[in-house]
């Protein structure tokens, strides 16, 4: 799973300073994404939002019918969802977040 984040990190990074690569992301995010060698499985759809300046998206994970989850799910879960941020200047974030679930 390390290599995968690595590889999702490279196209976060590309994405943020390459207008070609970014559009075809936003147009076929799944062919841009296997393209980049992203392993992306069949019968998943995958969806590129752009944040703005006056925008930003919260992407939320699926419910669950659980109430409390042991550490080994919890970690399992949050192993399985990436969520990267790309830091601008000054530290901030200012392309957030592109998750994607594997």
């Amino acid at each position: 799973m390390a290599a995968q984040k690595d590889t999702l990190m490279d196209v976060l990074q590309r994405a943020t300073t390459d207008p070609d690569f970014r559009a075809s992301l936003k147009a076929d995010p799944a062919q841009a994404l296997a393209a980049a060698g992203v392993d992306v499985p069949a019968g998943v759809t995958y969806t590129v939002v752009e944040n703005t300046p006056d925008q930003v998206h919260i992407i939320l994970p699926p419910l669950t019918e659980e109430d409390e989850l042991s550490g080994e799910t919890l970690e399992a879960r949050a192993t399985k969802t990436t969520l990267l941020c790309t830091p601008g200047p000054g530290g901030m974030v200012t392309l957030m977040p592109v998750c994607i679930i594997a």
